[in-house]
């Protein structure tokens, strides 16, 4: 089957699924009620090679909106049993007790969702925005996980901002986040460190042991490689399973692309290397000067995944994605982990800095640093010196 007809055969499921919604038209539906039709659009969109979801994501649109919206609402129930746990906690604490509060997010830290595609029309009713048809869905079964996803939400906005450093020193974060923030201010240490958050630089090298050398982790991905990326192999999966490593960290042979990610701390070192030093000698006060080294050394350094890594010292990051006590030391090539870092910085500044809106492009299309700069006619020397000089192109209407 040809892309264009399979694309119109998924189009086709998705409709005939969605319109199922319509026996629910001008009523209130128990979430419960919406479970099947939920299942069912979900195992459609999870067929979809990821080729067609990009090239043809406005022909899945429709659906995956509506998807999207229902996986949300089914998250109060798949949640409901540690949303509860959390409340009963919540409820018992001493909330004029800041520490306790910190305690708590640290505790039951959850990716809790935002509800982009639906809206809260009243209590636990909600409404999903990309149908046409009137339907109210009742969540009010599962109400203590709406309940806990608000007061989560509220106690992090409020310890967030209230730690945020002055934006003067916010260059001096190495990641925006709550415990950095209090690792800045030096708040609530104990808390970060029992809950294994302390940021790097707040913690002494010898407080972790049987930490292991960047390169035995290399060498160790090395040797199953294959299986690692699906390749069939018995003799060297029951090799790999029988590790000690492998059974003291209880290593997911599907969580081996963490150890991956760290490649490109050894291959990257030399030019990251290279990419500080340059940076060192830079007046820091002449834009030109930065922007120049951002250009040159674009791209040039090595893609570190937040996922499943977390730095807790200088040179020691932990692999968290495959076990909290997995700990590798990456002193000898630490500069590789420093330099991306350091131009998503400087790079972050100049692009807020001549950032446009697009009411104000009259139609031209701008994407990243180097269309805005050729739009404002900046830095075109350094554009066409390092050949990032884009053709800026208009919407058609």
């Amino acid at each position: 089957m040809g892309v264009g007809n399979e694309i119109k055969v998924i189009v086709k499921q998705g409709k005939s699924i969605i319109d199922k919604l319509k026996d629910y038209e001008n009523d209130i539906v128990d979430l419960d009620n919406l479970e099947e039709i939920n299942e069912e659009l979900k195992k459609l969109y999870s067929e979809i090679h990821v080729y067609n979801r990009i090239n043809n994501d406005e022909s899945f649109d429709f659906f995956y909106k509506i998807n999207s919206a229902l996986e949300n609402l089914f998250e109060f129930k798949e949640n409901y049993e540690f949303s509860n746990k959390a409340m009963k906690e919540y409820n018992s604490l001493d909330l004029n007790d800041e520490k306790n509060i910190i305690e708590w997010i640290f505790k039951y830290e959850n990716e809790f969702c935002f509800f982009e595609q639906s809206e809260n029309v009243y209590a636990y009713l909600f409404k999903i925005k990309d149908i046409k048809e009137n339907i109210v869905i009742d969540c009010s079964k599962y109400s203590v996980s709406y309940d806990f996803i608000n007061k989560y939400g509220e106690h992090w906005g409020d310890i967030y901002e209230k730690y945020r450093p002055e934006e003067k020193f916010l260059d001096e974060i190495e990641s925006h986040t709550i415990p950095y923030y209090l690792g800045f201010h030096n708040k609530h240490l104990d808390i970060l460190e029992k809950y294994k958050k302390l940021p790097s630089g707040k913690v002494p090298e010898s407080y972790f042991t049987n930490v292991f050398d960047i390169d035995e982790l290399l060498n160790f991905y090395s040797k199953f490689k294959d299986i690692a990326e699906g390749e069939k192999n018995k003799k060297q999966m029951d090799k790999f399973q029988n590790m000690k490593f492998v059974k003291d960290y209880q290593v997911n042979i599907n969580k081996l692309f963490i150890i991956y990610n760290l490649i490109g701390l050894k291959t990257k070192h030399n030019i990251s290397k290279k990419a500080l030093q340059a940076f060192k000698k830079l007046n820091k006060n002449n834009e030109k000067e930065i922007l120049e080294w951002v250009i040159k050394f674009y791209e040039k350094g090595a893609n570190i995944f937040p996922e499943g890594i977390v730095r807790v010292h200088k040179n020691l990051l932990r692999l968290e994605g495959i076990n909290e006590d997995l700990i590798v030391n990456i002193s000898k090539y630490v500069e590789s982990y420093d330099f991306p870092i350091i131009q998503a910085k400087q790079w972050r500044k100049i692009f807020m800095k001549y950032r446009i809106e697009d009411s104000e492009l009259n139609g031209t299309v701008c994407r990243d640093l180097f269309d805005y700069l050729a739009y404002q006619n900046k830095y075109i020397d350094l554009l066409e010196k390092y050949e990032r000089l884009p053709k800026l192109k208009k919407i058609e209407k």
